[in-house]
């Protein structure tokens, strides 16, 4: 009967390999899309009639506000080659959406005051996009053969804790400064239901990507891992230590 074992040597080329293959994978990925650059710009356009306003109204801790949403959303990009873990580019996109929906409109234009549900439309979407990056970490660190269910666990998990810190430094924040952070809510003035129902919209979100992720990886596929996330663990292979897990056959 023929050893079909591999020897040590053997899986030191196949290490190897799949090292090449992510550290080349990882060199593609450092290129921004065009369409990335063109999202960019226009977020940065109104920025930058809001913030010349600002200036002339003499309004200077909102125009800082703006200053430091277009770095946050622009730095991401910029620096891209320098991380140490590259986020597919519609990920570092939402991010950036997201980051610009809550600063520079929340903030800056006021539509946390001008539209009700709009603090709420954005904590079931911070719970969505933490999710998925909970998601794509999970895999990184437990390797393309992790169990779906402890995927999706940690990916709630993740994503509700970055939620209530997140409520850590609104509490803090408001106490420092007395800026309101925890607004009145369904006549409640405490702030305690606004904080409560950021939690739990928070927790909505994340419960929706693992019960979709469940959904698309159920029992009975030979692979639990997405494709983008496959891509995403060879193309961090030496930031996980993955190089030698290489990606699962699908049904």
């Amino acid at each position: 009967m023929t050893d079909t074992t591999p020897s040590s040597v053997e899986r030191v080329s196949l290490s190897e390999a799949v090292r090449r293959k992510g550290g080349a994978l990882r060199s593609a990925a450092e290129a921004v899309p065009v369409y990335v650059w063109a999202a960019l710009a226009l977020m940065l356009l109104p920025m930058l009639w809001v913030l010349a306003v600002l200036d002339w109204a003499q309004d200077w801790s909102r125009g800082l506000l703006v200053i430091a949403t277009a770095g946050l959303i622009m730095s991401p990009t910029l620096v891209r080659h320098r991380l140490p873990v590259l986020m597919p580019p519609w990920l570092e996109l939402s991010l950036a959406a997201f980051i610009y929906s809550c600063l520079f409109l929340g903030e800056v234009v006021g539509l946390y005051e001008a539209i009700w549900w709009w603090d709420m439309m954005l904590h079931t979407a911070s719970g969505v996009l933490f999710g998925v990056v909970g998601l794509a970490l999970a895999y990184g660190w437990g390797g393309l053969r992790l169990a779906p269910r402890l995927a999706f666990l940690f990916a709630v998990m993740f994503a509700m804790s970055v939620g209530t810190f997140w409520e850590f430094y609104e509490y803090a924040f408001e106490a420092l400064t007395g800026i309101d952070m925890q607004t009145a809510k369904f006549g409640d003035g405490s702030g305690l239901t606004d904080t409560m129902l950021d939690m739990a919209l928070n927790a909505i979100g994340a419960v929706g990507v693992a019960v979709h992720g469940w959904r698309a990886t159920r029992p009975g596929r030979r692979s639990g891992a997405p494709a983008w996330i496959e891509t995403f663990v060879a193309v961090n292979a030496a930031f996980f230590g993955r190089a030698a897990d290489p990606p699962m056959r699908r049904g």
